[in-house]
């Protein structure tokens, strides 16, 4: 039983821990892309005057910097509610069921009182996931297809350009694959929590009652 625990604990650990850093990573490159859509088109506009073609997009730019500065804190806050938990579960590893049960109880705790944010956390992984394969996959074609066209590789130059966008392109597929992975895993440990909070709250319920009929 106590190893049963300790892994289903620690499984889940793990995967609450990598949802919370690919947030953060989610939400900082959305507030990136943002703010550089601003700065760009605002130039733009400053040296064109396309005003009327530029707004739209520079309202978009102002939208996507304010959706990920407001959700890196919420990710920040979650992270470091994971990370003081993974703090306590190294600090009691050996400590038998009674220990285990209580980091579980604590970890459902969290996932209790921020429900909203972790399911908003899942689809912004999947959202992003999503993304990131995508253009990794459009990114290894074009590599591909623009050395087809070309001669053969004269110069270490051409290499290093071959082997950057390559690596690019993998680095992008990768990290679309680790969300789409961590999100469809952590949905099932979020199905299987709201399972337990439902059994824990008849629990309540029936004590409740035998309490009253004391």
């Amino acid at each position: 039983m106590q190893k049963d625990i300790s892994n289903t604990f620690h499984e889940e650990l793990r995967s609450f821990f990598a949802l919370s850093i690919l947030n953060i990573v989610f939400a900082a490159l959305t507030m990136a892309l943002g703010i550089s859509t601003v700065v760009t088109h605002i130039g733009q506009m400053m040296t064109t005057g396309a005003y009327v073609l530029s707004s739209p997009v520079l309202l978009l730019g102002v939208i996507v910097t304010v959706v990920g500065f407001m959700w890196l804190p919420e990710s920040a806050r979650m992270l470091s509610d994971v990370t003081s938990l993974r703090d306590k579960a190294r600090a009691a590893e050996g400590g038998g069921d009674e220990a285990g049960l209580r980091l579980m109880i604590e970890m459902i705790a969290i996932y209790r009182n921020q429900r909203s944010t972790v399911q908003r956390m899942i689809l912004v992984s999947k959202a992003g996931g999503a993304i990131f394969l995508v253009l990794g996959l459009f990114n290894m074609a074009i590599v591909i297809m623009a050395f087809a066209a070309q001669p053969p590789m004269t110069g270490a130059s051409d290499s290093v350009v071959l082997v950057a966008g390559v690596l690019g392109a993998a680095v992008n597929i990768a990290i679309g694959v680790a969300a789409l992975y961590t999100s469809v895993l952590f949905g099932r440990y979020s199905t299987a929590w709201e399972a337990r909070l439902e059994e824990s709250v008849r629990a309540e319920a029936a004590l409740t009652h035998a309490l009253e009929q004391d």
